[in-house]
């Protein structure tokens, strides 16, 4: 907070932390190349469980896009 009870600087430094952050997940899953359909179910049960923990992403339904 500023001294005009402002948070822009705060806000600004979250967003980029977290922009930092999905860069790095946007990086590892394009490191991660799994071959074989049970590798890459496993890989997308970790992202099915980390997108049902948004509220707005619950209730979602989650398509692999690896095994179409």
């Amino acid at each position: 907070m500023d001294s005009q009870l402002k948070f822009d600087a705060d806000v600004n430094n979250i967003v980029m932390r977290v922009h930092n952050i999905a860069n790095l997940i946007h990086k590892c899953f394009f490191v991660w190349s799994p071959q074989s359909v049970g590798l890459i179910k496993k890989i997308e049960s970790v992202q099915r469980q980390f997108t049902k923990r948004f509220p707005y992403c619950r209730y979602l339904t989650y398509n692999g896009i690896a095994c179409h």
